[in-house]
């Protein structure tokens, strides 16, 4: 927050305990022209001339001396001077310390965000940590179900070349029998052949 807006916050408070914002600005003011060089080198040529003016020997001279008159100013103005000088201290003061107020609640406020950040921050880290041990054990359970599925291939592809061993050993085995019954088959033609014509010619002799 700029200087003018904390300026602009602690006013209200300040009319409160002063009357009316203006007396106090003006108070301000009149106390800043006291500590101008302005206002010193103006008062001393006023009171260079004054003196100067009721010393001569001609002219008027309103306040001779010793200078009753300019004392009286003086005072006056010393006694009008000091509660506005501590009128304005007083100001500067509150004002001060409205400042530090504002300045430590935003502190505060801004150490309860930053304080809400780091605890979003661990519990973002918590979450990533649970969640990066959800999928260590994920891809443990994957990788123990792709090495369950492996054994299970390698089993059902054993099985499977069992299997089709014992087919085509049967196949084979099909074959060679046919074969077989082929090839005595004519013998057994040719020899039932041969007892006939050997029976037709004994029949013959007789």
């Amino acid at each position: 927050m700029t200087d003018n807006a904390k300026a602009r916050v602690s006013r209200p408070a300040l009319a409160g305990i002063y009357g009316p914002d203006r007396f106090g600005r003006a108070a301000e003011r009149f106390v800043r022209l006291f500590g101008k060089p302005r206002f010193l080198v103006g008062q001393t040529v006023v009171i260079a001339a004054w003196v100067a003016v009721n010393s001569a020997g001609f002219g008027p001279r309103f306040d001779p001396y010793p200078f009753i008159f300019l004392n009286l100013v003086f005072s006056a103005l010393a006694a009008y001077a000091a509660p506005l000088i501590l009128l304005a201290e007083t100001r500067q003061a509150d004002r001060d310390k409205a400042r530090a107020e504002i300045d430590a609640r935003h502190r505060a406020e801004a150490d309860a965000r930053l304080s809400a950040l780091v605890q979003h921050n661990i519990d973002q880290a918590e979450l990533i940590a649970r969640l990066a041990e959800d999928n260590r054990r994920q891809t443990t359970q994957i990788t123990e179900l792709l090495e369950q599925g492996s054994r299970l291939l390698e089993r059902e592809s054993e099985q499977t070349a069992l299997l089709v061993a014992a087919l085509v050993h049967r196949g084979n085995e099909g074959a060679d029998e046919p074969r077989s019954d082929a090839r005595g088959q004519p013998a057994a033609d040719t020899r039932s052949a041969g007892d006939s014509r050997h029976n037709g010619q004994k029949g013959d002799a007789c």
